[in-house]
């Protein structure tokens, strides 16, 4: 029998704000563990949380970036459970009246028919703390990811952090699509400054839902769900892992069960964690210590002036100012990097060229000397003053390279680094007609090759005289006169 896969994933997505979500303790990674804490986000009595405005903002940022609606009240919830890292046994969450739903996103690659995912809901909830789990080896007390580890301690610094879950629709049909969504949803909220989406740091974490049924049939199947994948890699090992494990138990006349499993990266395998719960398990109901949250139609259209064109929409332009898809894909994969490209655009400078030099002398020099493209010297009026240059003749790619190099670590105007440098390029004329004459006259083998039919032989002769000149001849104007000079 022939099955076909159903996937439905939950993004978590902490906010990048200064402080928590109810408290006034800094929203940092990295610091030592309990070291950002408080009695409100510790949950200890008499303490009362108040809402952070600016991750309310974020949030409805995401939520008109990815097409949802954003109702006019909403609420937070109690979700009661009991585990280690949730200080209050309860997490402040949002449970039938959420920030944003009806939503959706497109998956397509450029230049390819769209594929649409959408999106339930987006939730504004708190983080839970962290549970670290260690093994004995040798002794020694060691790190390990797995609950059934022999010490678990916890730390609280995550606990109150701003977190927002993105709900898909069981949509997506393949690893793959699931790997796609997560990118570009990443794409977008980094491009807006809504989170930095750091896997690696737990900034951005996923569950998946999936379950397998037979072709044809429209009720699901029983779903299982994923945890602890961090990364788009582990999304698409566990979830393609999980859909021979179901196919295989289904097709040996098993059954599914509906439980939570972990993703074991070292073993890449599933493993069975505990059974699924279902909304009525958590006892939601209103937090008593919050009020509804008002969003207004003025406050709502505020949130919206920073809705930016977003990388998607931004691409298709460029692909219709002439860019290849994987041109303009390049010029999205950050905004800072796009917005340099924009600007150099608004100076006049072609879009190829400009891609080209961003995406690989610029890129290099920003690998090679550690610093990002926004933390060098480098201008956009500095590159587009540079390809000027070049497009008049004026300087040669070479000589470009070695100025770009100086624009990038000191910054200034590319003429003044051509003229001190003694990079500007020579023109036609008697001086370079004779160094021509002279290079001719030294190589006499390619140039008698030459005569005999072998056009790349005078490549030799034009070498000599850029050697002659120090790169500062245009080679095409050297192969135009070493042509006169020979066919005299």
């Amino acid at each position: 029998m022939q099955y076909e896969t159903v996937i439905g994933l939950e993004v978590h997505v902490e906010l990048a704000t200064q402080s928590k979500l109810f408290c006034g303790c800094p929203n940092r990674f990295g610091a030592p563990p309990n070291s950002l804490v408080c009695p409100i986000c510790l949950g200890l009595p008499g303490s009362l949380p108040k809402i952070n405005q600016r991750a309310v903002e974020l949030h409805v940022l995401a939520a008109l970036a990815l097409d949802c609606q954003v109702p006019a009240l909403s609420k937070f919830d109690r979700k009661n459970y009991f585990y280690p890292d949730m200080p209050k046994n309860f997490q402040t969450s949002q449970y039938d009246q959420p920030l944003a739903a009806h939503g959706a996103l497109v998956i397509s690659e450029l230049g390819q028919p769209e594929r649409v995912i959408n999106i339930t809901r987006i939730h504004l909830e708190e983080d839970t703390g962290k549970s670290v789990h260690f093994r004995r080896i040798q002794g020694q007390l060691v790190a390990d990811r797995l609950a059934s580890s022999e010490l678990s301690l916890v730390d609280y610094n995550r606990a109150g952090v701003p977190l927002m879950e993105i709900v898909s629709e069981p949509e997506i049909r393949t690893p793959d699509e699931a790997s796609a969504y997560l990118q570009h949803l990443r794409e977008i909220l980094v491009w807006l400054g809504i989170s930095d989406c750091r896997m690696e740091e737990g900034s951005m974490r996923c569950d998946a839902n999936i379950s397998i049924r037979p072709v044809g049939q429209l009720e699901l199947g029983t779903k299982t769900e994923i945890k602890n994948m961090n990364s788009f890699k582990s999304v698409r090992d566990a979830l393609d892992y999980e859909i021979h494990r179901q196919v295989r138990v289904v097709s040996e006349g098993g059954r599914i069960t509906q439980e939570t499993r972990g993703w074991d990266e070292a073993r890449k395998v599933t493993i069975s964690m505990r059974s699924k719960e279902e909304a009525h398990d958590y006892r939601y109901f209103p937090e008593p210590d919050l009020p509804p949250l008002e969003i207004s139609e003025p406050w709502l259209q505020a949130v919206r002036q920073n809705l930016v064109e977003l990388p998607r929409a931004r691409s298709q332009r460029y692909l219709q100012g002439g860019l290849s898809p994987y041109d303009a894909g390049l010029m999205v994969q950050s905004r800072a990097l796009s917005d340099f490209f924009e600007q150099c655009l608004a100076l006049g400078s072609e879009a190829k060229e400009v891609s080209n030099w961003l995406a690989n002398e610029v890129a290099r020099l920003s690998q090679e000397k550690g610093i990002p493209l926004l933390e060098s010297r480098l201008t956009a009026a500095g590159l587009s003053g540079l390809l000027e240059q070049v497009g008049q003749s004026k300087v040669n790619r070479a000589g470009a390279r070695q100025v770009l190099e100086k624009l990038y670590s000191e910054g200034g105007q590319a003429a003044d680094w051509i003229a001190q440098l003694g990079l500007a390029q020579m023109g036609g004329g008697d001086e370079l007609e004779t160094l021509v004459r002279q290079a001719v006259e030294a190589n006499p083998v390619a140039v008698a090759e030459f005569r005999s039919g072998k056009e790349k032989a005078l490549n030799q002769v034009v070498g000599q005289v850029m050697k002659l000149t120090k790169g500062r001849a245009n080679a095409a104007e050297v192969m135009r006169i070493l042509k006169e000079v020979l066919g005299d």
